[in-house]
Formats: structure tokens, C-alpha cells, sequence
């Protein structure tokens, strides 16, 4: 998990449980992604890639978890996926995606 997806991750509990005072909430959505993300260390292929041309030659697949989405890649080497971001579905991903 790359240290973006960690800080997302963090993001994500802490206005759940603080900014909307849900913690119940929180550690629920947070233990439903963290149960997300073993199991695509399993089975890491069965979810969409993005299909935008700018995305193409970076081979990103995604995964929705109710209000977020999962960006990820495959290793082609391991067949393992390396977690990139966790974002809520209605921001702007593929500014938070691009390159450098």
C-alpha cells in the first residue's frame, strides 16, 4: 500500500469519526476496505481497469467500496496488487492519479 493510500485511509476515518462523529461508521467502512484490500492479494484481476487513454499504460484497476473507490495495480512479475489510492467516488481522481 503506497503511503497516499495509508494517508487516505486515515483521512477517511478521521472525518467519519470526528468531522460526522461516527466512529462506529468509521472502523466499519475501514475494516470492509482493509477486508477488500486481502483479498485482492489473492485474487488480484477481477476488477475494471480505467479505461481513459491516459490510464492505458498504466494498467490502474479499480474497486468500488460503497462511497469510495479503490485505485490499484497488478505486478505483472508477483501478481500482486500494490494499493495506490483510496478516494472518495465523487472527487477528482484523476487529478489525485496523474503522474507527477
Amino acid at each position: 500500500m503506497t503511503d497516499a493510500a495509508q494517508h487516505d485511509l486515515l483521512d477517511i476515518f478521521d472525518h467519519i469519526a470526528f468531522e460526522l462523529c461516527e466512529p462506529e461508521l468509521a472502523n466499519r467502512l475501514l475494516s470492509k476496505i482493509r477486508s477488500k484490500v486481502k483479498t485482492l492479494e489473492e485474487f488480484p484481476e477481477p476488477n475494471n481497469m480505467i479505461s481513459k487513454p491516459k490510464y492505458e499504460f498504466q494498467k490502474i484497476r479499480w474497486c468500488p467500496i460503497e462511497n469510495y473507490v479503490l485505485f490499484y495495480q497488478v505486478s505483472d512479475i508477483v501478481n500482486h496488487s500494490y494499493i495506490l489510492r483510496v478516494l472518495y467516488k465523487k472527487r477528482n481522481w484523476e487529478h489525485l492519479l496523474s503522474p507527477g
